[in-house]
């Protein structure tokens, strides 16, 4: 293409399927997102995020320290608490006659939702719905 053509242009537009045939056109506009129907969903989802809980996210993180803190205490578990960097917090299970899906269906029957991390351990996380009594809460379960 002569440069030339262009110099008095604001902008260029450029086709990029131009050797493409229909069908690889449709492919590639699927890899890169182009066939979501409910994107407007996603959107809103990721739009309360950023509203409402980028500033909370330092309070989870605390949440999630003191959920470590207690859970060290118990001793059928096993946390490494210079591990607890964000809102996740990983601890072992070091009873063997304790395994993590057992211990999430009973968590999961006085409403704490936790899961298993592997076959020893269990992932509990924080978010801006989960209260300081809800945090006191799950330590007595």
């Amino acid at each position: 293409m002569p440069i030339e053509r262009f110099r008095c242009s604001c902008w260029i537009s450029y086709c990029w399927f131009e050797g493409l045939h229909i069908q690889g056109a449709k492919i590639l506009r699927k890899t890169l997102g182009g066939g979501m129907r409910q994107v407007g969903i996603l959107c809103a989802a990721a739009y309360v995020a950023v509203r409402d809980t980028v500033g909370k996210l330092a309070d989870d993180h605390t949440k999630a320290k003191v959920l470590a803190d207690g859970l060290k205490k118990i001793k059928q578990f096993t946390v490494d608490l210079t591990s607890v960097e964000t809102n996740m917090v990983f601890f072992d299970i070091a009873d063997p006659h304790i395994t993590p899906d057992k211990l999430c269906q009973v968590l999961e029957q006085r409403n704490v939702l936790a899961m298993p991390a592997s076959s020893k351990s269990v992932r509990l996380v924080t978010h801006y719905q989960i209260s300081d009594s809800d945090v006191q809460y799950t330590l007595t379960c």
